[in-house]
Protein backbone atom coordinates (compact mmCIF):
# COMPACT_ATOMS: atom_id res chain seq x y z
CA UNK A 1 0.00 0.00 0.00
CA UNK A 2 0.76 3.21 -0.11
CA UNK A 3 1.98 6.19 -2.64
CA UNK A 4 1.90 5.16 -6.31
CA UNK A 5 -1.28 5.23 -8.78
CA UNK A 6 -4.29 3.86 -7.89
CA UNK A 7 -7.08 4.56 -5.27
CA UNK A 8 -4.56 4.43 -2.12
CA UNK A 9 -3.02 6.95 -4.08
CA UNK A 10 -6.15 8.68 -4.58
CA UNK A 11 -7.91 8.00 -1.05
CA UNK A 12 -5.06 9.44 0.08
CA UNK A 13 -4.73 12.62 -1.83
CA UNK A 14 -8.97 13.52 -0.79
CA UNK A 15 -7.50 12.99 2.77
CA UNK A 16 -4.78 15.17 2.32
CA UNK A 17 -7.01 17.80 0.65
CA UNK A 18 -9.37 17.40 3.39
CA UNK A 19 -7.00 18.54 6.19
CA UNK A 20 -5.70 15.35 6.99
CA UNK A 21 -2.22 14.86 7.83
CA UNK A 22 0.18 12.85 5.99
CA UNK A 23 1.39 11.13 9.08
CA UNK A 24 -1.72 10.40 9.81
CA UNK A 25 -2.95 8.64 6.59
CA UNK A 26 0.72 6.32 7.05
CA UNK A 27 -0.32 5.49 9.99
CA UNK A 28 -3.84 4.16 9.05
CA UNK A 29 -2.34 2.22 6.12
CA UNK A 30 0.25 0.92 8.42
CA UNK A 31 -2.69 -0.96 10.41
CA UNK A 32 -2.83 -4.24 9.88
CA UNK A 33 -5.96 -5.56 8.39
CA UNK A 34 -6.89 -2.53 6.48
CA UNK A 35 -7.39 -4.17 3.12
CA UNK A 36 -9.71 -6.74 4.99
CA UNK A 37 -12.12 -4.16 6.66
CA UNK A 38 -12.39 -1.86 3.55
CA UNK A 39 -13.17 -5.36 1.41
CA UNK A 40 -15.69 -6.24 4.39
CA UNK A 41 -17.03 -3.33 4.22
CA UNK A 42 -17.73 -2.80 0.55
CA UNK A 43 -18.88 -6.23 0.27
CA UNK A 44 -21.57 -5.61 3.10
CA UNK A 45 -22.54 -2.03 0.97
CA UNK A 46 -23.24 -4.86 -1.90
CA UNK A 47 -24.95 -7.96 -0.52
CA UNK A 48 -27.06 -5.26 1.58
CA UNK A 49 -28.09 -2.31 0.10
CA UNK A 50 -27.12 -3.77 -4.06
CA UNK A 51 -24.28 -1.24 -3.88
CA UNK A 52 -22.28 -1.58 -7.52
CA UNK A 53 -21.05 2.43 -8.20
CA UNK A 54 -19.90 5.61 -6.57
CA UNK A 55 -21.06 7.54 -5.80
CA UNK A 56 -23.83 6.54 -3.50
CA UNK A 57 -24.91 6.87 0.03
CA UNK A 58 -27.49 5.04 2.30
CA UNK A 59 -29.39 7.81 4.67
CA UNK A 60 -31.71 6.31 6.93
CA UNK A 61 -32.00 3.67 5.21
CA UNK A 62 -32.56 5.38 1.57
CA UNK A 63 -30.19 4.34 -1.28
CA UNK A 64 -29.09 7.81 -3.32
CA UNK A 65 -27.20 7.01 -6.41
CA UNK A 66 -24.91 9.14 -8.60
CA UNK A 67 -24.20 12.91 -8.29
CA UNK A 68 -26.63 14.18 -6.20
CA UNK A 69 -26.65 17.90 -5.02
CA UNK A 70 -25.93 18.01 -1.46
CA UNK A 71 -28.87 19.85 -0.76
CA UNK A 72 -30.62 16.79 -1.95
CA UNK A 73 -28.96 14.22 0.27
CA UNK A 74 -28.98 16.64 3.58
CA UNK A 75 -33.26 16.26 2.98
CA UNK A 76 -32.70 12.63 3.90
CA UNK A 77 -31.79 13.60 7.34
CA UNK A 78 -35.00 15.23 8.35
Amino acid sequence: MGAGVGPWSAMQKALRDAGLAQSLIDACLASSGLDAGVTAIRQEGATTYGINGTPTFIVNGVKIVGNVPLSAITSYFR
